[in-house]
């Protein structure tokens, strides 16, 4: 069973600073220029919490404590689930993606109802877990997904004028976000949306993991530990997979110059394996042809020589029992069949090489993949489209994890407006 539970949200006191200075992205995609721009933006900026540098992390214990004490941050009086709004803009088109917050039970992956899509690396759950050791609590949510199989999230959003609201901003990015504290009475209706439902982990899972350690650190030091402790649960922000809002977008990939050592023998084996389907004249034609096929056989490629195109493998690119060393859901995703028909037959590249000495540039943003090429850096941009969330789940389900840079959750979550206490 998924048990989702309400928390009672240490957040910051509206009243004492603008909500729109003080939140930041996810400490994973901040980079030092950013970094320092959050901190001069406001003295109470979350970026203080949550990035740091040498031994920082009892300096971020102090400042939590600190913020509390001078009325900086507040502790909501009573457990409540919180409602969280992002509108955005993608293509021209709005969208708008509801969260609710809330504290979920931990579960080891594989033992419960909570299933990774992706590995995860030691150092940043090192790091984390320092943090949560120091500051207590934890101060960004774990993004994750669920089919939502009894529409909770029509009900909850139909109407929010009965929800006490307590941000609405428009951050610096040009985000839309609000953030309300749900009533009572709709309590029941999360957890029992919730309780039979997988929860599939969208992004977030080193800090998933950290809580995991941490529960493990605590649990071993409490000998009259009861399960209902703090530690026992982590901040989460559920996504229901029927939100128009929940997009994932592609990532493309661009073959470094340097490992393109012969490229009219690349040539010859895309012509051999593929044909061309069009030959667009801008990237946005290419875009508007792959991304919204969802046809795995189908990619766009870029090359200073030849321009744009639209190629689809060929039948005989992949004869029967090609990726049959995949498990079965990850043979139906498309950047499977890429990597195993492109990467692998085409440029030459085995897994080993791509993991270990990284000849390929991976872009979220499609444009900066053609500058790479433009510039010399690369020698081919190669335009995919996204998993759709099924196939994530399959995936997930399965006990198997997506390929390396495969999913792109957009956009990422906003760090700052509830913290959840692991202390009683």
């Amino acid at each position: 069973m998924a048990d989702f539970l309400p928390f009672a949200a240490i957040r910051y006191n509206e009243s004492r600073v603008p909500i729109e200075d003080v939140v930041a992205p996810p400490y994973d995609v901040i980079d030092p220029d950013h970094k320092k721009r959050l901190r001069d933006r406001h003295p109470n900026n979350v970026v203080r919490l949550i990035l740091g540098e040498g031994d920082w992390y009892s300096e971020a214990a102090r400042t939590f404590r600190k913020w509390q004490e001078e009325g900086v941050l507040v502790r909501d009086e009573e457990p409540a689930f919180y409602l969280y709004k992002q509108c955005f803009t993608v293509k021209g088109k709005e969208y708008c993606r509801w969260k609710i917050l809330g504290r979920l039970r931990l579960e080891p992956f594989g033992k419960g109802k909570v299933f990774p899509h992706e590995k995860t690396l030691a150092g940043p759950k090192e790091d984390r877990l320092r943090l949560y050791n120091a500051v207590k609590a934890n101060l960004s949510p774990v993004f994750g997904i669920f089919r939502d199989k009894k529409e909770i999230y029509q009900r909850l959003t139909e109407e929010t004028n009965g929800y006490r609201l307590l941000y609405s901003f428009k951050d610096h990015d040009g985000l839309e976000q609000s953030l309300w504290r749900l009533p009572k009475e709709l309590e029941d209706l999360i957890i029992d949306g919730v309780k039979d439902e997988s929860i599939f982990i969208a992004d977030g899972h080193h800090r998933y993991e950290t809580a995991l350690l941490y529960q493990k650190e605590r649990m071993a030091e409490n000998p009259n530990h009861t399960g209902d402790e703090p530690y026992n649960f982590v901040l989460m922000a559920l996504v229901s997979m029927n939100d128009p809002g929940l997009l994932v977008l592609p990532t493309h990939r661009v073959l470094k110059e340097e490992w393109a050592k012969n490229p009219e023998e690349i040539k010859e084996k895309l012509e051999r394996f593929c044909r061309v389907e069009a030959r667009p004249d801008s990237l946005e034609d290419v875009l508007n042809i792959v991304v919204p096929a969802h046809d795995k056989h189908l990619f766009g490629l870029y090359c200073r020589e030849e321009g744009f195109s639209v190629l689809r493998l060929k039948d005989e690119a992949v004869p029967p029992g090609r990726l049959s060393h995949l498990p079965p859901s990850l043979a139906e995703l498309q950047v499977s069949l890429f990597h195993t028909v492109v990467v692998e037959d085409v440029l030459g590249l085995s897994p080993e090489v791509v993991e270990k000495e990284a000849p390929l540039i991976y872009f979220k943003n499609a444009p900066q993949a053609v500058e790479a090429v433009d510039s010399g850096v690369g020698r081919y941009a190669f335009f995919l489209n996204a998993p759709t969330l099924e196939e994530i789940a399959s995936v997930a389900e399965s006990g198997e994890t997506m390929p390396q840079k495969s999913t792109f959750f957009y956009p990422k979550l906003t760090t700052g407006l509830v913290f959840y206490s692991l202390e009683q």
